[in-house]
Parts: structure tokens; C-alpha cells; sequence
């Protein structure tokens, strides 16, 4: 209890529950592995799940995927520090950048767009002139996934695993674009003509690669060009369900408990880079009707935020709108505040995906990038970045800023109150009722 602050009659009363509506299922989640002990956590969270007899029954195996070469590989932070340690020991020739903005998502510390300079040749695949299409010597104008043709294999498939099929949902806008695939297809072919010469494009390619597929996989299909209409009509081919099982039991692990962090008089209080639905991870800032769609909970359009306990904005003599100053050992931003109280009072959280030094008008300069000023933590087992490790001082300006705030008074829904909204205090009060 003195550890987590979570009171002891509470934590009893949580054992009680997982244990009276078992099988049941503890996840950790980011905010408990975004720390330098985060490895840790996690495991005492699957311990509970063992200890509760969840495995097996609300967690399930993962088997290997019947096709090797397309299982899904996700990236992670770890990855994006090994890349920017690569960039700046000069090992790397040649990048090529597809689906991700490392420039932009990478903290400051480490330099990434600095380092970048040190490798030769960088390729980047990208429909938008994003922080680190812009750093790139070659830029490959790619057609939008409405436009393309693909297939895609989620990264977790415990039951039935299937390879869904993309397929384009109008023509090209722009003849001068390519598709990813066609533009991999082309490489491909000035490298290997024999290899891929036989295909004109990365839709003859894709046929093709379902058409060869075993006969086990293609049903009651008589033909070939009936196997591939079924796989068209359907969005996805089911592939064979891997036999592994759960294991029994779990490996030891050694589950230390973290000391206690110091007070810390200079930065005491934690950051907290919160999701933003919509925003993404920043991808998404580039379109007007998603900076215009209010967050759910703060209904703030165009704009970054930082959100505060009512207690520590009173103790700080901070209003809502106030233009604050957030400073970590790396940086400083300044951003308005939110009072709002889902959240921690030692805890000041800033949405991510604003922030962006291009990424075209509707993207630049607007709010905050939180990211940017994290300082190098890292989680001691896995290396990954502890996203939440980072410890800042939350300063007033003595500037009163404006929120540019959605709905409140109802004209978003020309006084018809298509959907109403009671503070929750009037909600409590009117229960007896």
C-alpha cells in the first residue's frame, strides 16, 4: 500500500473480486511498463494471472504463424533507439522510411534528425511532407491505402489466424504515384528480372501468390480464378490454427520491488504523454476534420493541452487556460492547462500527437510535442524508452491563455441536444432519487 498508494482494504477487495469471478484477467498496460522497472511490473501482473489460473482460459497462445515471411513484426522503442545509436555511429548506408516518422516521435536527446546526416542515402516511401520525409535525399510519391492493393496479418491471432485482403476502394486521384507494392515490385525487378519479370504489376504479383497456395487452403474452389474471386469477395483467407497450448506453468522470474523513488524539489512532479484519440500517434495531425473532431474528454480542438489535479492547481495557483511552463532536465514547452480530475495530482499529462515542425499548414506549430522532452530512461531488462519515467516542474507563466473548446454550448448540435451531458456531481446527487 505505501508503494503504490493503493490503500490496503482496497487491494484486498480487488483480490476478492479476481478471485470470486475467475477466470478472469489482469492486463498491465502502458502506464505500468512505461517505467525503468517496467519488465518488472509486467511480470508480477502475469504472476497474478498464473495465480489466478487465467492461463489457458482468458490467455491464449499465440502460435507460430502458418507463413513465416508475412508473420506481423511490430517496432518498438527500443528499435527506435538502437536506429538513432546506428545513425549516429555512421554504420548505416542506406534507409528507407515507410509508415513511420522517427524524426518526430524520437526525444530530443537523441538527436535523431542531427544524426541522420550521417547516412548516405535515405529513401523515403510517403503520400505527405512529414519531419522525416523532409530529411530524406529521395522521396517516393506512394498512392494512399484507398488506392493500393495489400495483405496484412495482425500481430496477435490466437484462434483463427487469416490474411486479410486490401483492396482499393476508387482509382488513382495522381497518375504520377505508385503503390508501395508496385514501387517494391520495380526495385525488385532492376535487381532480380528474372525473379519478378513476370509480373507487370503488384496485382498480377498478388494473384499470383494466392493461386500457387496448396490445395488445402483453397476450399471448395474449382479453378484458380474462382479461389481468388472467393478471397476477394471475402476480405481475408483463413489459414491453419496452430495446435500450441498454453504452458502449464510459468518460468520463474525474479520480481524485485522497486525502491521507493526520493523526493525530487526541482522536478517534482511526473509526466504522463497520454493517447489522443484520433491524433494517433501524431500520423493523423495532418487533416484539418480530425484536428476539428474535440477530444472526448476536454472537447479541445486544434491544440495540445496539459491536464492537472484540482489540488495541485490550486497549490500552483493555476486557472483553467493558464499558459504553463512543463520543464524535465531536457527541455522545456509551454502548453494551457486543463483542470481536470481523472488525474493523478502528482501526474501532469499532455496528449501526444500534436506539435509537429512540418507535416504540411494544418500540422505545423500547433501545440505541443510531450515526447520531446523525455528524459534517456529506459527500462533496465528490455532497453525499451520509459515513457512515463520522466520528471518535470509545472510552472504558471502568469499568462491567461484560451482554450479553443467544442460543444460546450451546445450550437455543434443547433440546440436540439442530440446528445446530453450532467456534471457528475449532479448525476450522483440525483441516484437516490
Amino acid at each position: 500500500a505505501e508503494i503504490t498508494g493503493v490503500t490496503g482494504p482496497r487491494i484486498e477487495r480487488i483480490a476478492a473480486l479476481l478471485k470470486q469471478h475467475s477466470p478472469s484477467l489482469v492486463l498491465a498496460g502502458a502506464p505500468v511498463e512505461g517505467h525503468a522497472h517496467g519488465y518488472q511490473s509486467a511480470a508480477a501482473v502475469q504472476l497474478l494471472n498464473v495465480i489466478l489460473g487465467n492461463i489457458g482460459q482468458t490467455i491464449l497462445p499465440n502460435g507460430p504463424f502458418a507463413f513465416p515471411q508475412m508473420a506481423a513484426r511490430t517496432g518498438n522503442t527500443r528499435n527506435l533507439i538502437a536506429f538513432a545509436e546506428a545513425a549516429k555511429n555512421k554504420t548505416l548506408d542506406v534507409v528507407f522510411f515507410y509508415g513511420a516518422n522517427p524524426v518526430y516521435s524520437a526525444p530530443a536527446y537523441l538527436k535523431l534528425g542531427e544524426h541522420l546526416q550521417n547516412i548516405s542515402f535515405k529513401v523515403a516511401f510517403s503520400m505527405f511532407p512529414d519531419e522525416t520525409t523532409q530529411l530524406a535525399d529521395l522521396v517516393l510519391p506512394i498512392s494512399s491505402s484507398m488506392e493500393d492493393w495489400g495483405t496484412h496479418v495482425a500481430a496477435y491471432q490466437p484462434e483463427q489466424p487469416v490474411i486479410t485482403v486490401q483492396q482499393p476502394l476508387m482509382e488513382r486521384l495522381y497518375g504520377g504515384t505508385l503503390s508501395f507494392g508496385n514501387l517494391l515490385l520495380t526495385l525488385l525487378k532492376t535487381r532480380d528480372p528474372n525473379g519478378y519479370g513476370a509480373w507487370n504489376d503488384y496485382y498480377a504479383y498478388l494473384k499470383n501468390a494466392f493461386v500457387a497456395l496448396p490445395a488445402e487452403f483453397k476450399g471448395t474452389a474449382t479453378s484458380d480464378e474462382e479461389f481468388w474471386n472467393q478471397a476477394l469477395q471475402m476480405g481475408q483467407l483463413k489459414v491453419a490454427a496452430s495446435s500450441a497450448a498454453a504452458p502449464a506453468s510459468a518460468t520463474m522470474v525474479e520480481i524485485m520491488l522497486p525502491e521507493l523513488p526520493a523526493p525530487d524539489s526541482k522536478y517534482p512532479m511526473h509526466l504522463v504523454p497520454s493517447a489522443q484519440l484520433g491524433l494517433w500517434d501524431g500520423r493523423h495531425a495532418n487533416l484539418p476534420w480530425i484536428q476539428e473532431a474535440p477530444d472526448q474528454i476536454t472537447k479541445v480542438v486544434w491544440d495540445s493541452w496539459a491536464e492537472l489535479h484540482p489540488s495541485t492547481a490550486a497549490k500552483l495557483g493555476i486557472e483553467q487556460g493558464d499558459i504553463l511552463e512543463i520543464a524535465s532536465e531536457q527541455g522545456v514547452m509551454t502548453v494551457k492547462a486543463i483542470i481536470y480530475k481523472g488525474v493523478h495530482p502528482d501526474v501532469v499529462a499532455v496528449p501526444m500527437g500534436q506539435g509537429h515542425e512540418d507535416y504540411g499548414r494544418y500540422a505545423r506549430g500547433v501545440g505541443v510535442n510531450p515526447l520531446k522532452i523525455l528524459n534517456p530512461i529506459v527500462d533496465a531488462k528490455t532497453g525499451e524508452l520509459a515513457l512515463y519515467g520522466t520528471r518535470v516542474k509545472v510552472s504558471g507563466s502568469g499568462t491567461a491563455g484560451k482554450l479553443v473548446v467544442e460543444g460546450h454550448d451546445n450550437t455543434s448540435q443547433l440546440g436540439r441536444k442530440l446528445s446530453a451531458t450532467i456534471p457528475a456531481e449532479q448525476f450522483r446527487s440525483t441516484e437516490g432519487a
